[in-house]
């Protein structure tokens, strides 16, 4: 596996548990009743930064505890920076898939806002498609490495 597919699939995993543990938060929240009074958007948009900050430290660790585990187990030095032509193509269309699906969720937001939605409806509804759209880029990627690119 090489170090690009490796940290494909540490950040998937960091994102399936990440995703999970923040939507047990938001909904705790909802069950809570914080998102009901004048500071409800207050409130989400605190909650999501600090998901947005877990996610992010929790990834990058994860990322070093893993290369630092293979090195220890398989004693291999790989140069971290060796990046050939196939990995920027894979990345490229991860990136694609994590455009199209956030950008389609960003206007399916405006729409429902525009059609009369709650706030916190829209603002849900593009959060999901913000973290829908990195899971699937991850997992595009996933996939063309296993296919061979």
């Amino acid at each position: 596996m090489s170090p690009e597919e490796r940290n494909t699939v540490t950040a998937l995993a960091c994102s399936v548990l990440v995703i999970g543990y923040g939507a047990l938060q938001l909904q705790a929240l909802h069950s809570g009743g914080h998102f009901a009074g004048p500071d409800a958007v207050l409130v989400w948009a605190r909650q999501v930064l600090w998901l947005i900050g877990l996610g992010i430290g929790f990834t990058i660790a994860a990322t070093i505890l893993v290369a630092i585990v293979r090195a220890i187990l398989f004693g291999q030095d790989e140069p971290a920076d060796l990046v050939d032509e196939r990995d920027r193509m894979i990345r490229g269309w991860g990136l694609r898939v994590t455009l199209v699906v956030t950008s389609a969720g960003f206007l399916a937001a405006l729409a429902v806002l525009a059609l009369g939605w709650p706030v916190l409806g829209g603002l849900n509804l593009m959060l999901g498609a913000f973290v829908i759209g990195a899971f699937l880029g991850d997992l595009a990627k996933f996939a063309l490495y296993r296919r061979g690119g």
